[in-house]
């Protein structure tokens, strides 16, 4: 379960004055993610059937409807799993950001809330096309008896739990280039400043200009010849570091949202399943 952390007064204030609606909100979004998170157990039993068990279910079954109901449960099984895990994922990477962040760091609240929009994005692309799939699958069931099957999204559960990119994996399970989720999501009008952020906080993780900026507190002085003494500081406030905690606030708080959306979505779909082929009890 994540640890309750509010905003320290100065991070409140910088939240409060805002033009944007995503770090003006950010404290109250990242606290319904805590909240949502407090409502899970901090221990899950992830009913996961391997490819094997999940055959010999459905050879022993009687009926055409038997098959539907064992295939759609192991994919609500599944379906919650991730979600779960995103969830998880998610709040402790949160957790993290605001225990730095308070105290003034910037670097590591900076790689932190990079990889929350990286999570953020995926979850929320690959949650809506769940949804999605799941109600055109429950509709075509009520319209018309037979089996109900899909491999695409068997394709891409298996992907989204098990992908990887170390080394050379199968292709089945590789996984995405990241960037093809930012830019996927960023078409829509609540992320159309997302491509941006996550550029800028990059460069942060990255050996970059800003992460090395980010310690340039003035330039003192000219000297005679020509150079310039620029005073390094490792707590330096500037421009640099104002602009960049609100970059980091936006990144906090359109991630809670993507990311809170993404397991109500996934919530739903399993729902729908189970009120569809519902489990015995």
């Amino acid at each position: 379960m994540a640890e309750h952390i509010k905003f320290d007064a100065w991070l409140r204030a910088l939240a409060k004055n805002s033009n944007n609606s995503f770090v003006r909100n950010s404290e109250n979004t990242i606290q319904q993610l805590f909240e949502l998170d407090r409502s899970l157990p901090s221990r899950y039993g992830w009913l996961a059937t391997s490819v094997e068990a999940l055959g010999k279910q459905l050879e022993g079954a009687k009926s055409g409807e038997e098959v539907n109901k064992i295939y759609w449960q192991d994919m609500a099984h599944n379906i919650e799993a991730y979600e779960v895990m995103v969830l998880w994922r998610g709040t402790e990477l949160m957790t993290a950001a605001l225990h730095s962040l308070n105290p003034h760091e910037i670097l590591a609240p900076a790689v932190l809330s990079r990889s929350l929009l990286e999570l953020a994005a995926a979850s929320i692309a690959n949650s809506n096309i769940i949804q999605n799939t799941i109600e055109n699958v429950i509709a075509a069931s009520m319209s018309r008896a037979g089996l109900h099957t899909c491999g695409q999204l068997e394709a891409l559960l298996l992907q989204i739990i098990h992908g990887t990119r170390i080394s050379e994996p199968p292709e089945h399970i590789k996984q995405k280039n990241i960037l093809t989720y930012i830019e996927k999501v960023s078409k829509h009008p609540d992320g159309k400043d997302l491509r941006i952020v996550y550029d800028i906080l990059c460069d942060f993780a990255h050996p970059n200009l800003l992460g090395n900026a980010r310690f340039w507190a003035a330039t003192l002085q000219k000297m005679k010849d020509d150079s310039s003494m620029v005073i390094m500081d490792r707590h330096a406030e500037s421009v640099v570091t104002t602009e960049t905690y609100s970059l980091i606030l936006w990144a906090l708080g359109w991630s809670s949202s993507c990311i809170r959306t993404s397991h109500i979505l996934g919530q739903k779909a399993v729902q729908a399943i189970l009120k569809r082929w519902p489990e015995s009890i």
